[in-house]
C-alpha cells in the first residue's frame, strides 16, 4: 500500500521471483516480497518484517549474502521493518479500499485547496467527492500528514 501512495515509484511486482544461493553447505531458495523500479529505472528487491522481528544469526547471514549478491549486479536489497500498528500504516490500509475507486478529479471540484475534510464538507462535498478525495489521497495527489489518523478533522493540500 505504501508503494501504491510513493510518487517515486514507476512500478512494483509482489513476490517477483525466487532466487537460489548458498547458506553455509546448503543451497536455499528466497523469494523477495518485493521488487520496485522507481523513477530513474533503479531497481530494489525489498524484505518486509514487522517492527518487533527479530532477526536469528541465520538470518542475518542470508540478508547479507543476499545484499552482497545483488550489489554484484547493480540492484540494490533492503530489508524494511514496518510497523503495523502505527497510525501510518492504519491510514494506508484506510485509503487503500479508494486507490481504485471511480473518481472526479478532485481539483475540478475544488481547486488550489488547503485546509479541514470538514471545511470541503461544509462547501459541499457530497460523499462521491469525499471518495474522490480519499482516491487522491491514496494516490499521492493530496498532501497529509501520514502520521495524523484520518478524520473530519485532518488538514489536506492540493
Amino acid at each position: 500500500m505504501k508503494l501504491d501512495q510513493d510518487l517515486g515509484v514507476a512500478s512494483f511486482e509482489s513476490q517477483p521471483k525466487s532466487f537460489e544461493y548458498e547458506l553455509g553447505a546448503k543451497k536455499v531458495r528466497y523469494t523477495p516480497d518485493f521488487h520496485v523500479i522507481d523513477n530513474n529505472g533503479e531497481s530494489t528487491f525489498i524484505e518486509i518484517k514487522g517492527i518487533r522481528y527479530t532477526a536469528s544469526d541465520r538470518d542475518i547471514e542470508k540478508f547479507q549474502l543476499l545484499r552482497e549478491s545483488f550489489d554484484r549486479i547493480g540492484i540494490y536489497f533492503r530489508v524494511v521493518l514496518v510497523d503495523f500498528a502505527a497510525q501510518e500504516s492504519k491510514n494506508l490500509m484506510f485509503l487503500h479500499r479508494y486507490k481504485s475507486h471511480d473518481h472526479l478529479l478532485i481539483n475540478d471540484v475544488i481547486p488550489n485547496f488547503k485546509g479541514k475534510i470538514i471545511d470541503l464538507i461544509n462547501k459541499g462535498l457530497n460523499d462521491k467527492e469525499l471518495a474522490s478525495l480519499y482516491s487522491a489521497m491514496a494516490r499521492g495527489e493530496v498532501s497529509y500528514k501520514k502520521d495524523q489518523k484520518i478524520d473530519l478533522n485532518m488538514e489536506v493540500v492540493w
